[in-house]
């Protein structure tokens, strides 16, 4: 087992970073991370920022 982990230590790396990424990201599996909240808040008003005046 030792032997694996030494040998493969990069491929670990690689794919444990690309898990974290894609599932500390995707929230419910929406990419971007903001399609879930505003899919249960169709009432949301808009921020500040995006209003045109």
């Amino acid at each position: 087992m030792l032997d694996f982990i030494v040998t493969n230590w990069i491929w670990i790396l690689v794919i444990g970073g690309m898990l974290v990424m894609h599932l500390g990201h995707g929230g419910r599996g929406c990419h971007g991370g903001h399609g879930a909240k505003d899919a249960e808040e169709p009432t949301a008003q808009p921020s500040g920022e995006s209003r045109i005046r």
